[in-house]
């Protein structure tokens, strides 16, 4: 999953590269608009869903409002969003995204911990048993529908 992924890409920084790295989960669901019609979503059961970071990283949540009201966003919503640019904007200054508000430690063989932005900001360890596991049992490739057809060579 993405959280294997975000390790492997953190040990071969630290391994090639030597300067830190550093993961996170965005764990919140957004507060969709009572009501609303979501053609790829549905609001009662979508949960922090790929790229539903992306407008808090960027401040630009109004615009998943830009034409109707989807979401009904919180002041939390708005202080996550705050804090999780400062951190980006901390990191492009200086390397590092640990600000006053996100205590956000580099990832180190070890010490494999990870920011959860969610229903608040937390700093927890990554299931590195778990993860192990999914690393000495890769998925093995599955296909979906029936085999192409083979045609003859002219």
């Amino acid at each position: 999953g993405l959280e294997h992924n975000a390790r492997t890409c953190a040990a071969l920084q630290a391994q090639y590269n030597k300067s830190p790295a550093y993961i996170d989960t965005y764990a919140r669901k957004h507060p969709y608009t009572p009501g609303v019609k979501i053609a790829d979503q549905d609001p009662a059961t979508t949960g922090a869903y790929h790229t539903a970071d992306i407008p808090f990283w960027f401040g630009t949540l109004e615009s998943l409002n830009l034409f109707r009201s989807t979401r009904t966003w919180t002041d939390w919503d708005r202080e996550l969003s705050a804090k999780m640019m400062t951190s980006l904007i901390t990191f492009a200054a200086t390397g590092n995204p640990a600000t006053n508000d996100v205590k956000w430690p580099a990832w180190k063989p070890g010490d494999e911990r990870k920011v959860v932005f969610g229903d608040r900001i937390s700093i927890e360890k990554l299931d590195v048993k778990a993860l192990d596991f999914v690393k000495a049992n890769p998925a093995k490739p599955v296909q979906v529908g029936p085999p192409a057809p083979v045609r003859p060579r002219d």
